[in-house]
Order: structure tokens, then sequence, then C-alpha cells
């Protein structure tokens, strides 16, 4: 059984957010015979920072799912954040609007998704699964480069093949330069195009 970790910009909850990534978390959570998955980063995208880790905090409260949560980039490191939520709402202030009636009951964790991993054993081995932007990806490569030989291969959910689309994929349009450095990691690297 391979070790999963994945990163997520869930929007669950957020007023006018799309759910994919908390089916996601979901379907994973229901997979009793499978206990694989180690924890979650949240990246800012669909959403800020800030309501992605709610989104992500209330899904696993909801779920029973005890894996940690960690904190991520909350823009690319290079421009500033224009979110999905943004883009669809029309919302220039990226307002976003919690819809539920409660507000998750866990905290996240306090270390950063590079740190959490540097402090596994060296024989640590994982699969990450990016369902969001890649600039947590990126950020871990970049400034913790030992994680590096723990990745035994990164799978993206990003871009679109023969489309007839004439603009870029949102996942791949927030952070270009960290789907550079990802693809140019020399990782295992899997792409699932929206398309």
């Amino acid at each position: 059984m391979s070790t999963l970790i994945i990163d997520v910009d869930t929007a669950l909850g957020i007023e006018g957010g799309d759910i994919d990534d908390a089916l996601m978390i979901a379907y994973l959570a229901g997979q009793s015979n499978w206990a694989g998955l180690a924890g979650i980063s949240v990246v800012a995208g669909n959403v800020s920072l800030s309501s992605g880790v709610k989104s992500t905090l209330y899904i696993c409260d909801l779920l029973g799912l005890d894996v940690p949560v960690f904190p991520g980039a909350a823009a690319p490191a290079d421009r500033p954040l224009k979110t999905g939520h943004s883009l669809v709402m029309g919302n220039a202030n990226n307002d976003e609007k919690w819809i539920f009636s409660h507000n998750p009951v866990r905290e996240p964790e306090t270390m950063s998704f590079g740190e959490w991993v540097g402090h596994q054993d060296p024989s640590f081995r994982f699969t990450l699964l990016a369902t969001g932007p890649m600039t947590n990806v990126a950020d871990l490569l970049l400034n913790h480069p030992s994680c590096k030989n723990q990745i035994e291969q990164i799978v993206s959910m990003g871009g679109w093949f023969f489309g007839e689309e004439r603009h870029p994929e949102f996942n791949v349009m927030v952070d270009p330069p960290a789907v550079s450095t990802v693809f140019q990691s020399g990782i295992p690297l899997t792409i699932v195009p929206w398309k």
C-alpha cells in the first residue's frame, strides 16, 4: 500500500465554491480497506488559503477523518492570487461567504507540510496528489530539497489537451513557475488533464 498525501484547494462551504476536492477527501475517507492517507496540504486556488483550510477541516470533521491538515501557500511567489471563486463570482475583493451553520472543530497544524515531512523517518515515502495549483508542491521541492527523495511520484490534476480552449487551465494559470519547477524536478509525474 502506497502512502498518499493530498494537496487541495477545497472550497466546500464557500458560497459559489466547487466540491471536487471535498468529494475526493470523502472518497478516500470511505475506503476502509485502504488507510494510506497520511496528510492533507492546503493551497490557495479556488478560494483563499484561510477559506480552503476552513473547508478542508470542516470536511475532515464531518467524516471523522483524523489526518494532519497543513496550511500552505496563500499566493504564488511571483504574483497576487486571483482565486477561482473571484473569477466565477465576479468578486474582485475575494469576499468568501461561509454557508454552513457551524465552523470546524479542529485546528490546522502549526508546522509546515515540508517541516512535517522532514521530521518523518528517512525511509518514509509517499505519493503526492495535487488537485489545485502546484504552489505547495514547488515550495516543498525548492525550500525542503531533502524531501524530494521521499516523493515516489507526483500526480496532478491540471491542464487540458486536444481542446479548443485558447486560455490555460486554472490550476496551471494560477502559478506557471510552480508548474515549471514540478515538471523539471525529475520526480515521476502523472498529469490528469481536465479535458
